[in-house]
Order: structure tokens, then C-alpha cells, then sequence
């Protein structure tokens, strides 16, 4: 089970997120908030790509020291060099993870034909299934997704609930839609608290 406590973020001297304790007591947990009011910035807390000022994030009771070997992250905020074809960034994934390579995922999302682009070369929603693809293939404790559904098509919505369904561990999504996901049993949280 993953909280946060007394969690505060700023960038420079804007509050981002001011005093935020939260408990995730369910395994689909969908945050939301209006634009700008940190959802995204909660998730690259999460996952240690960001420090919060001050307060911390707990998993199972005890302090996150290392938050990346727990946790994966898909969100268009995440720069990934445009150089790279989506191959090679799937296959840094599995080198870098000891993972098999993520044919399944691939082939479900249906982005086998741009495998050996890069990926300045693909459509926004192409880059959201490279970007979900390499989250899911890591199969961590807790998968952390921001908008996964912004910019997927029909069929690629289906492989991402088929993905949801078929993952075993937490699940928090950050969503301007949450009916979509509150549909699907996900829970909501306010990134206010409220």
C-alpha cells in the first residue's frame, strides 16, 4: 500500500503541491485535479524522477528510499532522445531490467510496424504506446500512468484495458477523465486531498 505524507513541491517560488497526505488503500487508484495542479509532478514523485521539497512517500508502512526498483512510469512529460527507434528503447528497457523482450505488448497496441522508426517519427499516439509499452513490459509493484488514454485509438484503448486488467500490482492513474477509469473500478483521489 503506497501514502504520502505532509508531500510539498514547489518550482521555484509557485506551490505545486502543498501538504498532500494521501492513502492508497485500493490497487486502482485514479488521481485528478485541474491542469496544473500537480498530478503529474505527484507521479514523478512517485516514481523518483523528482524530489519533493519536503514530507515523504511510504510503500507498505516503510520510508521509498529507492522508488525506481518498485515502480514504472508512462507519461508524455518523460523526454526520451528522439534519436532512439522505438526498438532500441525497448531493448535498453530489457537490458537495463534483466526483462524478455515485450512482443506481446508490442503486438497488442499494434506498433509492430514502427518498431525500426524513431522516435521523432512517430504520431502522438504511437509515442504513447512506446511510452506504455516500456512502463507495462517492466511489470513493477506499483505502474504509474499519466493520461494513458489521450491520443490512442479504438484498438489501442482495448490493449490498454486488457493491459490493466492483466497487470497484478497498483495501478495509479493521473486522468482529466476519470469516469473512464472510475468504469473500470479505479478509485478517485484528489491531489488536493479533498
Amino acid at each position: 500500500m503506497l501514502s504520502v505524507r505532509n508531500l510539498v513541491k514547489h518550482y521555484g517560488q509557485q506551490p505545486v503541491i502543498k501538504e498532500l497526505s494521501l492513502q492508497f488503500a485500493n490497487n486502482r487508484s485514479c488521481i485528478i485535479g485541474a491542469n496544473g495542479s500537480g498530478k503529474t509532478t505527484f507521479l514523478f514523485i512517485l516514481a523518483g524522477l523528482t524530489k519533493p521539497d519536503s514530507g515523504q512517500v511510504l510503500w507498505q508502512g516503510k520510508k521509498l528510499t529507492s522508488p525506481q526498483s518498485i515502480t514504472a512510469i508512462a507519461s508524455d512529460a518523460i523526454r526520451i532522445p528522439n534519436f532512439l527507434t522505438v526498438r532500441k528503447l525497448f531493448l535498453l528497457t530489457q537490458s537495463m531490467w534483466q526483462l524478455d523482450f515485450p512482443d506481446k505488448l508490442i503486438a497488442a497496441f499494434g506498433l509492430t510496424p514502427h518498431l525500426d522508426k524513431t522516435l521523432d517519427q512517430l504520431s502522438a499516439g504511437n509515442l504513447k504506446k512506446a511510452h506504455l509499452i516500456n512502463a507495462f513490459m517492466r511489470n513493477p509493484s506499483l505502474l504509474l500512468l499519466d493520461e494513458p488514454n489521450i491520443a490512442l485509438d479504438d484498438n489501442s484503448c482495448k490493449a490498454l484495458w486488457q493491459a490493466i486488467e492483466d497487470f497484478s500490482g497498483d495501478i495509479i492513474i493521473a486522468s482529466n477523465e476519470p469516469a473512464v477509469f472510475t468504469d473500470k473500478g479505479f478509485k478517485l483521489q484528489s491531489i488536493r486531498g479533498d
